[in-house]
């Protein structure tokens, strides 16, 4: 893996496939050492990796890395031609943390749909490769975050109707600094709240609000921790109704009160400077 912070696009290009002979087994080929995103226009290829083989369709997306033992191509028994896009990315470590992220939520094959956020970034690289006008790497490294944290948006917005307690995990997940309660969770669900909180725990294996309060909780601990923001801020800023709510809850998970552990942390960090 290349050792470098920024990413930079190495290949952005579209392609029409005919017939078989467009196969590739990433594990052993000798081009390239990137991640690549490549988009379906119409037709359909297939993937394939040790969960067995997969077509991706129109308006997916199959995530590879070269060296891996995956392999993909035009399917053997397809009558219409493979069109598709492609970006092959440098697999630097701040790109490749948020690309393996992905796929370990929800697979190899993603939904990038027209008119979406990251089919507009997405287009957006391609044409920018295309007529050499990237201001400069950073540019390109800024692109790249996009349509990857576009990408799993999009992915997180599709289970919204597929399946409501996995949006719901991921809205708690990525909003639990908002002050808002199991009621309009599962509202923002599309389901009853007695109904998002039994499967949630069946799941999950944990009841949504403790989930949400642990969350709520531990962010008010390392704000508490690593700066001065007044009590009632932290309060606010980690999604508590008020000061009181923070200051009982934070009692009965840590045995101290929120004033009470920022001065011993204070003086942890007195006693351990320097003479």
């Amino acid at each position: 893996m290349a050792e470098y912070t920024f990413g930079v696009v190495q290949v952005a290009a579209e392609e029409v496939r005919t017939d078989k002979s467009y196969f590739f087994d990433n594990q052993h080929r000798p081009d390239g050492s990137g991640l690549v995103l490549q988009l379906t226009i119409e037709g359909a290829a297939f993937y394939r990796d040790n969960q067995g083989e997969h077509l991706v369709t129109q308006g997916n997306a199959m995530l590879f890395s070269h060296k891996e033992a995956t392999a993909y191509g035009y399917p053997p028994d397809a009558t219409e031609p493979y069109h598709h896009q492609y970006i092959e990315f440098s697999d630097c470590q701040p790109l490749r943390t948020v690309f393996d992220k992905l796929m370990l939520d929800f697979g190899p094959i993603v939904s990038i749909p027209d008119n979406s956020t990251a089919r507009g970034v997405f287009n957006e690289i391609l044409e920018r490769f295309r007529i050499g006008e990237f201001h400069d790497r950073y540019q390109e490294s800024e692109l790249l975050f996009h349509l990857l944290i576009a990408t799993y948006r999009e992915q997180i917005e599709r289970t919204r109707g597929r399946d409501p307690i996995e949006f719901g995990y991921h809205y708690i997940l990525n909003r639990f600094r908002y002050a808002a309660n199991l009621k309009q969770i599962a509202e923002a669900c599309g389901v009853t709240r007695e109904y998002f909180g039994r499967e949630f725990k069946r799941r999950y294996r944990e009841n949504p609000g403790s989930f949400l309060r642990s969350l709520r909780v531990e962010h008010a601990k390392s704000l508490l921790k690593t700066t001065s923001i007044p009590v009632e801020e932290i309060a606010a800023a980690s999604g508590f109704t008020d000061a009181n709510a923070f200051g009982r809850r934070f009692k009965q998970v840590f045995g101290i009160s929120p004033g009470a552990f920022r001065e011993r942390i204070r003086a942890q960090k007195q006693n351990r400077r320097p003479i």
